[in-house]
């Protein structure tokens, strides 16, 4: 359940507009790869400035850009850009700048099914977790 929030109650870091199938990317610490694909029906959502929102393009699908973003290369590669010490951030035109490598549409198309299929294993062992759950708790009482 979500709820909806005026925009003049909005903090102010709440700058950017993203929707379903956008990509995020966190400028803040980006060597932990906190990189996400947003698979929520929500439309018109607003994320803080600390993200960078990727929308996909025809020429390259959002899996592949996920799966990318989070290789151990493109990690220490942001490191390389990070501003700080102990709170590093990176700028929107660092990331937006990264060369990208060309990937075949077919080998695209193979990335996208198995993150989809790695999003729906992930909910089902969600939803399976919370059925043992169910279970032990229905035993102890």
């Amino acid at each position: 359940m979500y709820a909806l929030i005026d925009t003049e109650n909005l903090p102010d870091n709440a700058k950017i507009r993203s929707n379903k199938n956008d990509v995020l990317i966190s400028k803040v610490r980006p060597n932990r790869g906190a990189v996400a694909i947003v698979n929520e029906d929500i439309q018109d959502f607003v994320v803080s400035g600390a993200f960078t929102v990727l929308k996909e393009n025809s020429a390259y699908k959002k899996e592949t850009l996920f799966v990318l973003l989070k290789t151990d290369v493109y990690k220490e590669w942001l490191l390389k850009y990070n501003v700080g010490t102990s709170y590093p951030v990176i700028k929107d035109d660092d990331i937006l700048n990264f060369p990208i490598p060309m990937i075949e549409d077919n080998i695209q198309q193979q990335i996208a099914e198995l993150i989809e299929k790695s999003f729906y294993l992930c909910r089902e062992s969600e939803r399976l977790l919370n059925e043992a759950k169910c279970m032990v708790e229905g035993e102890i009482d």
